[in-house]
């Protein structure tokens, strides 16, 4: 089998030729950055702009052809970046054409239809040269280079669409993306090319490399057409209403950047060589719509599979655009609206919206009197802001280790907490990955002793007690406490939000919220400034305490309220896919969940592993990396907070937390959120089988 090496093997020709191929050759991409991994297609990260590491990596390879797909294509990005231009689509044009040359390797150099003044139609291999920007003078530069250094080489001159992976989208896939969503697209009338899908592209090539061809030769459609009228064309093949695109001309347009009108290129001198008819529009994208099966398979390459992700639909963004236009983004009728809707949901009396569930936190502290000579005790697996937030009232933190199978504060923890330390104030048990799992039992106990309850459940909403009652609903606390960030439950870009069944704390949240101000939400202090003739002051207000700016906006709000509506379908999904996990686990001799939990009743945040890494014999750092290698994030949650030095010079060892600090070196958190799709889920699966074996 012939060995063939693909240059730019991350970008959408690239791709596409090596899975075009895949069968038939022996094919090694070489990449810059991203990784691509694809069955049966080795993959090489090799520096282009070395030419001492080209020959180094063509001897190790030994290929048979070389395709050069690399270059930087964006006409404004190479006006504003000369350097990179001159790097991606000249210098590395001359390095690989001076290895493969010394080697008698053939080369493919792919070039482009932006060389001509754009004045006349159909330009052919011999036409005039005249580069009206950066872009095409570099890629008319590596032409020369190119049959200077290797004058065997090939060189294409084309123009070509197809599949595109999501992060190097085609100029098709952009127009049937729009079109999908109803989006209008805008298309110029009076710049006119001949395109080429990529199949017919690479196998045209492929033809001439068979006939041993060299030199330049346009690899074009063979119908010069307007972008408008082939933007009509394709949505007619794929379904979509035509309405929506709508003609524009670039002549009219106001840039500083040049661009010729006119990019048809004549396939006279291709037809000669390699006979039969030219590749006609309609051709070329019943070509792409026979290849569909390829727009989910390239679409998916590269792209990231985060360990959480939040999900945004059209309802939304209508909910924060009707809130933009509303004349209130903040302290307006949203932030009520989306903290009613909280009380209905978790059956709470009162909820108090705020800019973090880190604000949420230290006020609740506050408004339970967390001061200087009291402590808050929690668990050490959480993020810091837990423990913090009592630092910020002047108290302290004190811990309780963990519960080995919840991963939560550990009841026999918190009754020796509670035997050891007389200046405990507050219990601030933290319900990991959204589940509540011996939390009532630590609840009652702190009651029974005297105790506030304050629970962070910043993984928890949508989550319930065996009991039944929401998290949220307060049953066991004081105070609950949730987030909003983007990878929680539901997102509000950034926020928190508490809950309480207690007026009197309502009330005290109400004003630590907003700078301690008091609107006659309790009697005046200053009864003469505050009323004329018996009547409220419309201006007046009193500070009475001091307080802090952790006002939600309502942009945020009417997000969230927007989110609520679906927090069940989020909850039923994630639910869903930890009980997938947990049933592939218990095949895995090396794999443990690493909270041994009721998933039905947890929110299910996240899904956290237990790995037996020193009998697999890699470290957690190795199989993130090799994770990370296949696009999947994965992240630990948490660095004991006892482990932090800031809290290490307060006193506390991390010894003396043996449960929390056994769970720390074994977790790992995997993917998982409402949108993770079966594929993705089942991809996640598959690599970390790898990864292991």
């Amino acid at each position: 089998m012939s060995r063939i090496v693909i240059t730019g093997g991350a970008g959408l020709l690239g791709l596409n030729w090596a899975i075009r191929k895949a069968s038939t050759y022996d094919i090694h991409l070489w990449l810059h950055k991203k990784n691509i991994n694809l069955d049966g297609i080795s993959s090489h990260f090799i520096e282009l702009g070395d030419v001492d590491a080209i020959a180094k990596a063509l001897d190790f390879i030994k290929p048979d052809v070389v395709i050069n797909a690399a270059g930087f294509t964006s006409v404004y990005g190479c006006e504003h970046n000369p350097k990179h231009s001159e790097l991606s689509n000249f210098i590395i044009a001359k390095n690989i054409a001076i290895a493969t040359s010394k080697r008698s390797i053939k080369l493919v150099q792919v070039s482009t239809d932006h060389l001509f003044a754009g004045t006349t139609s159909l330009n052919n291999e011999q036409s005039p040269i005249k580069c009206l920007n950066t872009y095409a003078k570099h890629k008319s530069m590596a032409e020369n280079e190119v049959l200077a250094k290797h004058p065997d080489a090939l060189v294409l001159r084309t123009t070509f669409f197809g599949w595109g992976p999501s992060y190097r989208r085609s100029f098709s896939d952009l127009i049937l993306d729009d079109m999908a969503v109803g989006r209008q697209v805008r298309m110029f009338d009076d710049v006119f090319f001949t395109p080429l899908d990529t199949m017919h592209l690479i196998d045209i090539t492929h033809e001439l490399l068979n006939l041993n061809q060299r030199g330049i030769i346009n690899i074009c459609g063979g119908e010069r057409i307007s972008k408008y009228e082939f933007s009509v064309k394709l949505a007619a093949k794929f379904g979509y209403d035509s309405d929506l695109i709508q003609p524009i001309q670039a002549s009219r347009l106001q840039t500083n950047v040049k661009r010729p009108l006119d990019l048809s290129l004549a396939d006279d001198k291709l037809r000669g060589i390699i006979g039969g008819k030219s590749v006609l529009v309609d051709d070329a994208i019943e070509s792409l719509k026979q290849h569909e099966n390829l727009r989910k398979q390239i679409g998916g390459i590269g792209q990231i599979i985060p360990y959480g992700r939040h999900y945004i639909d059209d309802a939304d963004i209508e909910a924060v655009t009707n809130t933009l236009k509303s004349g209130f983004l903040t302290q307006g009728p949203a932030i009520p609206k989306f903290e009613d809707g909280i009380c209905e949901y978790t059956g709470a009396k009162y909820a108090v919206a705020v800019s973090s569930a880190t604000a949420g936190l230290h006020l609740a502290y506050m408004a339970l009197e967390a001061e200087k000579g009291r402590s808050v005790l929690t668990s050490p697996i959480t993020f810091v802001s837990t423990a913090n937030a009592a630092h910020f009232c002047g108290s302290k933190a004190r811990f309780a280790d963990i519960n080995p199978c919840t991963a939560n504060i550990g009841l026999s923890s918190v009754v020796s907490a509670l035997d050891e330390y007389d200046d405990i104030h507050i219990v601030a048990p933290v319900l990991f990955s959204g589940s509540a799992d011996g939390i009532p039992e630590v609840s009652k106990l702190a009651k029974s002793k005297g105790k506030f309850v304050v629970e962070d459940a910043a993984h928890g909403l949508g989550g319930s007690y065996l009991c039944g009652a929401k998290i949220g609903s307060c049953k066991y606390s004081d105070c609950t406490v949730f987030s909003l960030h983007p990878v929680k439950s539901i997102a509000a870009g950034e926020g928190g939000i508490i809950t309480t069944n207690d007026e009197k704390i309502y009330r005290a949240l109400l004003r630590l919220r907003s700078h301690g101000i008091n609107k006659n939400d309790s009697p005046y202090v200053n009864i003469k400034d505050a009323f004329t003739n018996g009547e409220n002051n419309l201006w007046y207000y009193e500070m009475t305490t001091l307080g802090f700016h952790y006002r939600i906006t309502d942009i945020q709000a009417s997000l969230a309220a927007s989110q609520l509506t679906k927090l069940d379908l989020f909850a039923t999904r994630r639910r869903e896919l930890a009980h997938r996990y947990s049933n592939w686990i218990d095949q895995h001799e090396y794999f443990s969940r690493a909270q041994q939990v009721s998933i039905d009743h947890s929110a299910n945040h996240l899904f956290t592993i237990a790995i037996d890494f020193e009998t697999i014999g890699k470290t957690r750092n190795d199989i993130m990396k090799e994770l990370l290698s296949h696009n999947i994030i994965t992240q630990v949650h948490y660095i004991p907070v006892v482990n932090q030095p800031y809290y290490a010079t307060n006193g506390i060892s991390p010894y003396d937390y043996p449960h929390s600090q056994a769970y720390y070196q074994s977790t790992l958190s995997i993917p998982l959120y409402y949108s993770l799709s079966d594929d993705e889920f089942n991809f996640v699966l598959e690599v970390l089988e790898k990864v292991i074996q």
